[in-house]
């Protein structure tokens, strides 16, 4: 069960939010919102940006309203809930973002535009657009699709969260064993160290140490590293799982299997970290050319940028490339992926991203199934 802090401007939202706090409830999360406070904007300020602080999850749902600012202990002169959301920023809260979708109708006295607040509508007008370039945002017309959305995300928050534990446990029991074992080097040829993290194997004597990338030339008893591979008469395969955390034990002078199920087409093409660099550039050219919904555009193009913006560093955390090319396709999947521009765009992607997969250490079919 996580304990989940709703947030959200008070009147204009209200069956919004009672709808996402009783489905919550039903999926058997803690969810806290302002009603358990006071029903008012003039909500307390320290107590709910500490329990923004004490939760596992925020959520934030935003429409045409900037919302209450406090005049006490607010320097910045911020509304309560942006402030509820930059809380959850600076504590490293995980953030769902819904925004009211510009079709829905919606009552011209809770438009801050019309109603002539919060700069005539130029605040709360500022902070969606900051919210839907910074997040991977949701957008509703109707309270039942707005709970209907929560529920996914949260559960897709959830999945992702106990992967990511698996993963870690895995990974410590991974190198506590590549640690405590010594591994015979002389006339072994080693393939394949998936990447989990940046650093490279050590190799001291015959021992291996972690559980990483081997990515410089080095000499081990007289043999030639290249990349990750000797050139000697048997084989040694480790995979560690940058994505799932699945990990798999390591045989000496036989061949293991990669968990993330690549090829031995993919694994023998595995391309550099410059020709990687190259392909992120493609991708989000090609992204940006499309002829996809503006927003959906701009939000793609980011997250791809930023995954090209990490394999451009000296040592890349592939893990996260994999993450922000989880958003970027997770972005064109909103479109209609079946027919038309939508479809073009990931024809012309799935073969770019193939190329990118044996390097990232996932599986081909990882972002497009």
């Amino acid at each position: 069960m996580a304990k989940i802090y709703i947030s959200s401007t008070y009147s204009d939202l209200k069956e919004y939010r009672e709808k996402v706090y009783q489905t919550l409830r039903k999926m058997q999360h803690d969810a806290q919102a302002m009603e358990d406070y006071v029903a008012s904007d003039r909500r307390p300020l320290d107590k709910c940006l500490a329990d923004v602080a004490k939760s596992d999850l925020y959520v934030g749902i935003f429409a045409w309203r900037y919302g209450y600012i406090p005049s006490k202990g607010n320097p910045q002169q911020k509304s309560i809930t942006e402030l509820e959301y930059r809380k959850a920023e600076e504590t490293g809260k995980s953030c769902l973002i819904f925004l009211l979708h510009e079709e829905a109708a919606w009552l011209p006295k809770f438009m801050d535009k019309v109603a002539g607040e919060g700069e005539s509508g130029k605040r709360i007008e500022k902070l969606r657009q900051e919210l839907s370039t910074a997040k991977l945002v949701s957008f509703f017309k109707t309270p039942d699709e707005l709970a209907h959305l929560v529920a996914v995300a949260v559960q897709q928050w959830e999945q992702e969260n106990a992967s990511k534990q698996s993963g870690d446990k895995l990974s410590e029991t991974a190198s506590a064993a590549a640690q405590q074992t010594k591994y015979d080097l002389k006339g072994a040829s080693v393939y394949g160290f998936a990447p989990e993290g940046k650093d490279n194997v050590v190799i001291a004597g015959e021992k291996v140490e972690g559980n990483t990338i081997i990515s410089d030339r080095r000499q081990i008893d007289g043999d030639d590293i290249q990349g990750s591979v000797t050139h000697n008469n048997q084989s040694v395969i480790q995979n560690i799982g940058t994505n799932t955390g699945q990990a798999q034990a390591i045989a000496a002078g036989r061949d293991v299997n990669a968990t993330q199920q690549t090829s031995k087409e993919e694994g023998a093409k595995v391309i550099t970290q410059e020709q990687a660099v190259e392909i992120l550039s493609q991708i989000e050219k090609l992204i940006k050319e499309a002829d996809l919904p503006s927003e959906l555009t701009s939000q793609a193009t980011k997250y791809a940028g930023k995954a090209k913006e990490e394999a451009s560093e000296e040592k890349p955390e592939k893990s996260i490339i994999v993450r922000y090319l989880e958003r970027a396709t997770s972005v064109i999947k909103k479109a209609d992926t079946t027919a038309g521009a939508a479809k073009n765009l990931v024809d012309k992607l799935k073969p770019l991203i193939l190329k990118l997969a044996g390097w990232l250490g996932v599986a081909a079919n990882h972002f497009f199934g």
